[in-house]
């Protein structure tokens, strides 16, 4: 049988809890538990070979953003973001091609759309990274970049740095949308005031990304 203390099912129907226990009935270590040793083993084998792949993929990027194709993601979950997100991700566009960069942008002016069809788009266009400009709302200001309670990305914990080091933000992991379901380094830029300025110190760090990605052993 499998147990949780807090009795909490998962989408497989199988319990799950902080104190899951699996056993048999006779106290036994039955088929249950080398079923979810194996589960966890593999998680962890994957994680490990996704860390190894994101490192090695840093130690091949240019050291400069030149060529590069970033993805600006204005998000759009009210009116108010969505025209200041849109101003902001426009101006670190136009400063980014500047710079010898290839710019997106995940949605036109006009279009409202959801952060996992937003994440599906810059996966379309192929974009080496991605960075999503929005509002703290019931959050606070930082820059996030993916990581759960199974993996997180090296690559984007990275970029998340250098970009909060010209913002003078925080640096914390999330599981949103936009970082979990693209497949290239992304992250999340909170900021009440989104503006050209923001625009400028964001772009300086994706360039800082690019010399200390290729810097390090």
């Amino acid at each position: 049988t499998i147990q949780a203390e807090d009795g909490i099912r998962d989408k497989r129907g199988g319990l799950v809890g902080s104190e899951m226990c699996i056993r048999d009935s006779d106290g036994i270590a039955g088929p249950g538990v080398v079923a979810e040793l194996r589960f966890v083993g593999r998680a962890t084998r994957k994680t490990g070979r996704e860390a190894v792949r994101e490192r090695e993929w840093m130690r091949n990027l240019p050291s400069s953003l030149v060529g590069s194709r970033a993805c600006f993601d204005p998000s759009c979950r009210d009116e108010e973001e969505a025209s200041a997100a849109w101003e902001t991700a426009t101006a670190a566009a136009g400063i980014f091609q500047v710079m010898g960069g290839r710019p997106s942008l995940s949605r036109s002016v006009d279009v409202f759309t959801t952060e996992s069809i937003r994440a599906r788009r810059a996966n379309r266009i192929g974009a080496d990274l991605i960075v999503s400009l929005r509002h703290p709302q019931a959050d606070r200001p930082g820059v996030y970049f993916f990581a759960s309670s199974m993996s997180r990305s090296e690559a984007g914990a990275l970029l998340a740095t250098e970009i909060a080091a010209h913002l003078d933000l925080p640096v914390d992991g999330r599981a949103a949308p936009i970082l979990k379901h693209t497949r290239s380094p992304a992250v999340i830029v909170s900021h009440s005031d989104l503006s050209a300025e923001l625009a400028k110190g964001v772009v300086a760090g994706i360039n800082g990304f690019y010399v200390e990605a290729t810097a390090q052993e």
